[in-house]
C-alpha cells in the first residue's frame, strides 16, 4: 500500500502518486468550490433553488469560517492532474469539540476519496477532536456502505447511527398553548435533565457528541470563537414539563449558526425528542409547545445570526414526525446522523484502509505500469 503517515497535517500538500495529491486545506475559493459542486451534480435542482436567493450570504459565511481555518472550518481537496479529477470534503465545528464532515464529492475516483477521508481522520486525531459527525441519505449507496455499519465496526460505546426525518414547518401555523404541558428554557442548571432526555431518546453517544452533558448548554465559548470572525454559533434548549407530575416529557434543541454552512441548512436545525412512553396525543401536544418556544431562536431573538427563510428545519424520529405532520409540517427526506467519538478515530481509519484495499491495489498496479 502507498505509505500514508500515521498523522498527516492538512496544511501541507500530500503527494499520493505522480499525478494525485491532496491540496492544503482551503486551497479553493468559494466560487471554485461552488462551480465544482455544480459540475459534480451535488447541487441538484431543488437544492439549488433553495440556496440561490441566499448565495451572497452563504458565500460570506463560508469565507469568514474559512478564515478561522483549523479553529472553525476547513475544506480538503484531492486533485488528479492527469485525469483532471477533483474531490472535496468540508469539516466545521458544530459544538465545543465536535466536528461535522459534509459535502463529500468524488467525480468517481475512489482512491482520491480514500485519501481524502484518511487525511480528515488524521486531522481529527492530530487535533484531538471529541467526536466526528456526518449526515447522509439512506439512498446514498456509497455513504451507506461506508458509514451505515459504523456502530457495528466501532461498537455502540463510541459510535451511533440515527435515522431521522427532515421536516419543514411554518411555526406561524401552530397554536402554542397546552393544558397539560408547560415549557422551561434550560441553562447549565438543567444539565442533568437535558442529559437524561437526550440519552432516553437518542442514547449516550449522541449526548456526548452534542456535548449535552456539558455546563456550556448554549455554547457560549464556541460562540466567542465564531464571533472573532464576525459570526455566531449558539444553541437554545427548551424542556416540556407535564403539569400534573412536574416531570420532563420532551425537549427541543435549537441550533443557530452562520446560515448555509450546510447546504441542507442543518447548522440551523431543531432536534426534537419526546419521551417514547407518551401517547401520540400527548406527544403532539408536547411538540406543539416546544416548537412554539424554539421558533423564538430563529425569529424572536435579536442576538441571533441572520436567518433568511421563513420555516424551521426539524429533525425528528418517526413518532414525533407523525405529530409534526399533524401540526402542518412537511417531511421532505430522511437522513442518517452518524457519530463517532475519539476512541473510534484510529479504528475507523484502519477500517477504511481495509475495505478500500482493492482500490489501493488497483491504483498501485496502474502506477507501476505507467512508471
Amino acid at each position: 500500500m502507498i505509505p500514508f503517515p500515521e498523522i498527516h497535517d492538512c496544511f501541507e500538500t500530500r503527494y499520493i502518486g505522480e499525478n494525485l495529491k491532496l491540496l492544503p486545506i482551503n486551497s479553493l475559493s468559494f466560487d471554485e468550490l461552488y462551480a465544482h459542486y455544480h459540475e459534480t451534480g451535488f447541487l441538484y435542482p431543488s437544492k439549488l433553488e433553495k440556496m440561490s436567493p441566499h448565495f451572497d450570504l452563504i458565500k460570506q459565511n463560508w469565507e469568514r469560517c474559512w478564515a478561522g481555518g483549523r479553529d472553525l472550518m476547513w475544506t480538503l481537496t484531492y486533485w488528479e492532474e492527469r485525469l483532471n479529477k477533483m474531490g472535496t470534503v468540508t469539516v466545521w465545528k458544530t459544538t465545543g469539540n465536535s466536528w461535522q464532515s459534509q459535502h463529500l464529492t468524488s467525480q468517481k475516483y475512489a482512491v482520491g476519496i480514500l485519501y481524502l477521508l484518511l487525511c480528515a481522520q488524521d486531522e481529527g486525531m492530530l487535533m484531538n477532536y471529541g467526536s466526528g459527525q456526518n449526515w447522509y441519505s439512506p439512498t446514498n449507496g456509497f455513504a451507506m456502505k461506508i458509514y451505515g455499519r459504523m456502530d457495528r465496526v466501532l461498537g455502540a460505546d463510541c459510535a451511533g447511527t440515527f435515522l431521522l426525518n427532515y421536516l419543514q414547518l411554518d411555526p406561524g401555523l401552530i397554536k402554542h398553548s397546552s393544558t397539560s404541558f408547560k415549557t422551561t428554557r434550560c441553562t447549565e442548571k438543567n444539565t442533568l435533565a437535558i442529559r437524561h432526555m437526550a440519552e432516553l431518546c437518542r442514547g449516550s453517544t449522541y449526548c456526548k457528541a452534542e456535548e449535552l452533558d456539558s455546563w456550556d448548554v448554549e455554547l457560549s465559548i464556541l460562540d466567542g470563537q465564531y464571533q472573532r470572525h464576525g459570526l455566531s454559533r449558539k444553541r437554545y434548549v427548551w424542556m416540556a414539563i407535564e403539569k400534573a407530575s412536574l416531570e420532563p416529557k420532551g425537549m427541543i434543541i435549537a441550533y443557530r449558526g452562520p446560515f448555509g454552512l450546510n447546504f441542507s441548512f442543518l447548522e440551523n436545525r431543531c432536534d426534537l425528542m419526546v419521551d417514547p412512553s407518551l401517547s401520540q396525543d400527548h406527544r403532539t401536544d408536547v411538540c406543539r409547545v416546544l416548537v412554539g418556544k424554539a421558533s423564538q431562536a430563529y425569529f424572536g431573538l435579536t442576538s441571533s445570526p441572520e436567518y433568511p427563510i421563513s420555516h424551521l428545519v426539524m429533525m425528528a424520529d418517526d413518532p414525533c414526525t407523525a405529530a409534526l405532520i399533524d401540526l402542518g409540517a412537511v417531511k421532505t427526506r430522511q437522513y442518517y446522523q452518524g457519530i463517532w467519538l475519539t476512541p473510534g478515530f484510529k479504528k475507523w481509519k484502519k477500517y477504511m484502509e481495509r475495505i478500500f484495499s482493492p482500490v489501493i491495489k488497483r491504483y498501485e498496479k496502474k502506477c507501476a505500469i505507467t512508471s
